[in-house]
């Protein structure tokens, strides 16, 4: 082959040529880091609005929340975002009756999941069965 023999005598005549200028060329977006959760907390049975501050988030960052699938965020800067933690209908399953929280791991992708941040921790809580009574009791 010729074009084999061209590519042994020079190493870069096989390579392609650079996208012409003023293109628009697409970067690998870097891991995000996540640095800090404002709302640590929140019920089992409904969303919680949490701000979430670190580095490098994009439009393409998903948030993962324990076993939810990834969700969007509106992202206000690359250092801060505003997202929801999902309901985790689940997540007090076989637990003992007076467990009263249990937490799960928050992460981000900028690849669709593919790659992670570290994680953070997030705390479902419920009424145990005490404190609906007070609560009833009060009403």
């Amino acid at each position: 082959d010729a074009a084999r023999a061209a590519a042994h005598a020079s190493p870069t005549a096989a390579l392609s040529a650079p996208p012409p200028l003023g293109s628009v060329v697409a970067r690998k977006a870097p891991r995000p880091v996540l640095v800090d959760l404002c709302a640590r907390t929140g019920r089992y049975s409904e969303s919680t609005r949490v701000w979430i501050q670190g580095r490098n988030f994009c439009r393409d960052t998903l948030f993962f929340f324990g076993r939810e699938a990834g969700r969007p965020a509106e992202v206000v800067s690359s250092a801060l975002v505003k997202a929801e933690a999902p309901p985790q209908w689940d997540i007090f399953l076989g637990a003992p009756e007076d467990q009263a929280a249990a937490s799960v791991r928050v992460c981000a992708s900028n690849d669709g999941g593919k790659t992670f941040s570290h994680a953070l921790e997030f705390v479902y809580t419920r009424a145990t069965p005490a404190a609906a009574a007070a609560a009833a009791a009060a009403a």
